[in-house]
C-alpha cells in the first residue's frame, strides 16, 4: 500500500509546542458479508493540529483536533466517504522520572455517506506510564 506523512511543529517558547500533521494512505479493503467484498480500496488521508504546553516541570497538557476523510473504492461500497472529526484533551503529571499519570477525553462525530455508520463517540482515558 502506498503512504505518506509530514508534520511541522512550531515552539514558539521552550515549554510549549503546537503541530500540524497529515497522512495518507491506500489499503486493500477487508470487509466481507455474505462472501462479497464491501470494498476493494480505502483511501484515508488524515489532517491534524495540536497544542502542548508544559505548565511546569511535572504537569502539562495537551489539546487536538483532527479530521480523517476516507474514500471507498470498488466493491459494494464504491462511492461510500466517511469523515471522522476528533477533538481531544489531556492532562499529564508526572509523579517521579519513572513514573507518569495522565487523563485523557476524545468527542468523535462520524459522518457517512452510507447514514447507517454515523455516529458520535466521547471515550475516556486514564494512564499510567512506568519507565527504566
Amino acid at each position: 500500500s502506498a503512504s505518506w506523512s509530514a508534520s511541522l511543529v512550531w515552539q514558539p517558547v521552550q515549554h510549549s509546542a503546537f503541530t500540524l500533521a497529515t497522512s495518507g494512505d491506500m489499503v486493500e479493503g477487508r470487509q466481507r458479508v455474505g462472501g462479497s467484498i464491501l470494498e476493494d480500496t480505502v483511501e484515508q488521508s488524515t489532517y491534524s493540529i495540536s497544542w502542548r504546553h508544559d505548565w511546569n516541570s511535572r504537569f502539562s497538557s495537551q489539546l487536538g483536533y483532527a479530521i480523517q476523510d476516507k474514500d471507498f473504492i470498488g466493491g459494494e461500497n464504491d462511492g461510500r466517504n466517511d469523515e471522522v472529526s476528533t477533538v481531544s484533551f489531556g492532562l499529564n503529571y508526572e509523579f517521579q522520572r519513572w513514573f507518569d499519570l495522565g487523563l485523557e477525553a476524545r468527542l468523535s462525530e462520524g459522518e457517512s455517506t452510507a447514514e447507517i455508520s454515523n455516529y458520535e463517540r466521547a471515550t475516556y482515558f486514564l494512564t499510567a506510564t512506568f519507565s527504566l
